[in-house]
């Protein structure tokens, strides 16, 4: 690897690939299909090979198969509809899009934003939704700006046409600022 994270984009999506231990490395991925495709999906490393600076890197990888995993549909953005009933957090809450978010710091960040309102409930000092509504404008509030940005971020992220003008080195600026503010 030229580095310890490398990114690589395709039309339909990006992939990263970062160290770990014992001399092995990461292969990570996020591919857009239109909603409407109802055509197999191609085989995973077609995915990561599709990607002319990995194409002759990837294809005589060797894979460790027990290591795969795949998920699809992801609702990367869209918080889920507020519930009167319960505390969402994490991805529950929402999910950060990848390629900006931090989806470990979120969830430990939401469930802390859940503390003071569960401890004002169990002491009886709050009636259930009056705990729910105030985490509930505790993480609108934190998350507001960040979510806003990743959003964005991800959805040029996904424009071919963006990709190539964000990736040039004159506005790597920009991504720097996306990355200070999404964390």
């Amino acid at each position: 690897m030229a580095s310890d994270l490398e990114l690589h984009f395709s039309d339909n999506g990006y992939v990263g690939l970062c160290r770990v231990e014992g001399g092995r490395i990461n292969v990570c991925g996020l591919f857009r299909r239109p909603a409407d495709s109802v055509t197999r999906s191609p085989n995973f490393l077609e995915h990561f090979t599709s990607t002319n600076s990995l194409r002759e890197r990837l294809v005589h990888a060797k894979w460790d198969e027990r290591s795969f995993a795949a998920v699809s549909g992801l609702p990367v953005g869209r918080a889920e509809p507020v519930s009167m009933e319960k505390f969402r957090l994490g991805d529950a809450l929402s999910m950060i899009p990848p390629f900006t978010g931090n989806g470990m710091s979120f969830a430990l960040e939401s469930a802390s934003l859940a503390v003071d309102p569960l401890v004002g409930y169990s002491r009886g000092e709050l009636a259930w939704s009056e705990a729910l509504a105030l985490f509930q404008t505790a993480t609108r509030k934190h998350f507001r700006r960040r979510l806003t940005l990743a959003n964005a971020a991800q959805n040029l992220l996904m424009m071919s046409f963006c990709k190539r003008l964000f990736m040039r080195p004159e506005v790597v600026g920009i991504w720097r600022f996306v990355f200070s503010h999404t964390r």
